[in-house]
C-alpha cells in the first residue's frame, strides 16, 4: 500500500495519493480498533475487510473483483467473531492466487449460518497453491509469511482458553481438466 502511494505521489497523481492515504489511514485505525477486542461484531471485521481489498484493487489496478455474499439469516451486527481473522486468508488470495494470474481474478468471501456456527469461505480463481508455492521459492528464498500461521497459532489458542471448536480448512480447487483453479477457506466458528 505504502509502495502505491509513493507511485501516485511520484507521478505527482495528487488526487489518487490522497485518496489512497485516506483509505489507508482508515484501515489502520480500524485494524487498530479491532485489535483492542478478542470478539468483534462480524461487521466491523466486514467493514475492516472491504477497505483492504478496494486497496489491493487500487494497488493490483483492478486485476481482481471482490465479492462479499452474507446470507441473510446472518446479523452481522450480532454475530460476534475473534478479531482480524478473515484478513490473513484474503491476503493469500490476493498476493498468492491473484498476483500472479495471468488474467482477471474473482475473490468471493461466502458467510452463512447453520445452527449456532458461522461458516465463512474465501474462495479465490487464483494459480493454485502449488504453483504459488513454486513463483515464490523461485523469486524470494528469504521471505517467510507468517499471517496464516499467527491465525491457526490464534484459533488453537481460542480453542484452547474457551473450549470452543474453531476450524480452518483449506482447499485445492481444479477445473474439469485437472488444472488448478484457485483455492477455498473454510473457518467454521
Amino acid at each position: 500500500t505504502l509502495n502505491s502511494i509513493q507511485y501516485f505521489i511520484y507521478k505527482n497523481d495528487r488526487r489518487e495519493s490522497n485518496k489512497y492515504l485516506t483509505m489507508f489511514s482508515q484501515l489502520m485505525r480500524k485494524t487498530l480498533e479491532n485489535s483492542q477486542e478478542t470478539l468483534i461484531p462480524l461487521q466491523k471485521e466486514l467493514d475492516l475487510l472491504e477497505i483492504y481489498m478496494l486497496l489491493e484493487k487500487l494497488r493490483y489496478k483492478d486485476k481482481f473483483s471482490f465479492e462479499m455474499n452474507i446470507d441473510e439469516s446472518v446479523d452481522a451486527l450480532d454475530c460476534m467473531i475473534p478479531s482480524l481473522i478473515l484478513q490473513p486468508y484474503l491476503e493469500n488470495s490476493v498476493w498468492h492466487g491473484i498476483a500472479n494470474k495471468e488474467d482477471h481474478g474473482l475473490i468471493t468471501l461466502f458467510i452463512t449460518k447453520d445452527k449456532n456456527r458461522l461458516s465463512c469461505i474465501i474462495e479465490d480463481n487464483g494459480i493454485g497453491r502449488e504453483k504459488a508455492k513454486q513463483i515464490k521459492e523461485s523469486k524470494q528464498k528469504t521471505y517467510r509469511s507468517y499471517g496464516t500461521k499467527i491465525t491457526e497459532s490464534r484459533l488453537k489458542i481460542i480453542n484452547q482458553l474457551y473450549g470452543s471448536s474453531l476450524h480452518i480448512s483449506t482447499v485445492d480447487l481444479f477445473d474439469d481438466n485437472g488444472e488448478a483453479a484457485g483455492t477455498r477457506v473454510e473457518l467454521k466458528i
